[in-house]
């Protein structure tokens, strides 16, 4: 008996790049989508979403990072009276940041 997987040529260049990045290095791989991904700066919630993957509401978990020594962040002043200032993350110096703080298990 033949199986047989039908894949439009969308889903199977994919398939190759994923192939690909799988092989590579995890800061190779970063600085390849970092190049695909809108440099910005996030807020603290796109951060624990899109970096940190980790429930935006879960503040627990967030500050576990971003208050660590040296963590990457960019301090926004508030404008108006009254206003607070916001730290604002850029995502390449925060992946590099969290390469170079892994800790073996």
């Amino acid at each position: 008996m033949d199986a047989t997987i039908e894949i439009d040529e969308t889903e199977a260049k994919e398939l190759l790049y994923r192939a690909a990045l799988a092989k590579m290095s995890t800061e190779q791989a970063d600085e390849i989508l970092n190049d695909m991904l809108p440099q910005r700066l996030m807020t603290q919630a796109e951060l624990a979403k899109e970096v940190l993957h980790v429930s935006p509401g879960n503040t627990r978990a967030i500050e576990g990072y971003i208050y660590q020594p040296g963590f990457p962040h960019v301090v926004q002043e508030g404008r108006g009276e009254g206003k607070r200032n916001t730290w604002k993350y850029y995502r390449p110096a925060v992946q590099k940041w969290l390469r170079e703080h892994q800790e073996e298990a």
